[in-house]
């Protein structure tokens, strides 16, 4: 038998081997989430949940990092992301350093503040810097409205929407002789910045785990839980839409503290309503309830 015949099989299979590994592992992690945060651990619903195949489970959830209930996504930085409304920056990893923060301004200022550092000779030109998606001055001398500091009299323009914002993180990396590709990062997307099958997915399994719940909750029937989520759609759902273009469904929160914060401020727009009678309030009342209960879980 050739020789060259046998080692390259031997590779393949080695690599085949590796690669069913990381798929094994990551749809255990997948199913995990589903588990924990969308179904809350309740058990029993084997029979409810419609099969899907691993490959078709991976796709859908590609470029989804897990951190805790959190839905993190894994920002393509080689190329310009045209769809970034409502995102948030989460974690930046260069060069082994992980630079973390929720505002744009900030971990703007943060990765500039540990570019200067590592390339200090750029310092003496780098007011001269520019992007080719504005006129506005980036670096500064002198404090403006909207600069924020990042050295010893040295300043940032943080004046830009999450998407420059995010063009700039690449534009600072190219100026700084930065690989793109060798830089990872994570943003957040809401729920109205995912796509919609994966969108379709998590609601349908959310809603299994929720309508379970209401049953154990309040003793009734599944003909009532469909009732109460019916409801909530109805009269529930376009208040939030009206609220935030970001967030245009309540059961895709990813996010508990977010959750509740809606949650309170429609149950606010119920109470000042003079659309509802008093017990069509209370009704609306105990379902939002019992949907943040269950977010809780």
């Amino acid at each position: 038998m050739d020789k060259e015949l046998i080692n390259f099989s031997f590779d393949e299979i080695v690599h085949s081997s590796g690669f069913d590994d990381a798929k094994e592992e990551r749809v255990a992690e997948i199913k995990r989430y589903e588990k924990i945060y969308l179904l809350k651990q309740q058990n029993g619903f084997e029979s409810n949940i419609e099969d899907i195949d691993d490959d078709s489970l991976i796709s859908l959830y590609n470029n989804v990092e897990f951190n805790g209930f959190r839905r993190n996504y894994v920002e393509d930085l080689s190329e310009r992301d045209y769809a970034l409304e409502g995102c948030t920056p989460y974690q930046i990893i260069i060069n082994d350093v992980v630079i973390e923060d929720g505002s744009w301004g900030d971990i703007l200022c943060k990765l500039a503040i540990y570019l200067l550092d590592k390339f200090p000779e750029k310092l003496d030109t780098i007011e001269e810097f520019r992007t080719p998606w504005t006129k506005a001055t980036i670096f500064s001398y002198v404090k403006k409205t909207n600069f924020k500091p990042i050295g010893s009299n040295l300043f940032l323009n943080c004046n830009h929407t999450a998407l420059h914002s995010c063009w700039l993180i690449q534009d600072l990396l190219d100026y700084f002789g930065i690989k793109k590709s060798d830089v990872r990062m994570l943003i957040h997307r809401p729920s109205s910045a995912e796509k919609s099958e994966l969108k379709q997915h998590i609601e349908k399994l959310f809603l299994i785990g929720f309508k379970k719940y209401i049953c154990s909750e309040t003793l009734k029937e599944k003909e009532y839980a469909d009732k109460v989520v019916n409801n909530i759609i109805k009269f529930i759902n376009p208040i939030l839409c009206n609220m935030s273009k970001s967030y245009q469904n309540i059961f895709l929160f990813d996010d508990l503290t977010v959750a509740s914060s809606y949650i309170g401020k429609i149950k606010n727009v119920i109470k000042e309503s003079f659309k509802y009678d008093e017990k069509a309030k209370k009704v609306l009342w105990r379902y939002l309830t019992l949907l943040q209960n269950y977010y809780k879980m």
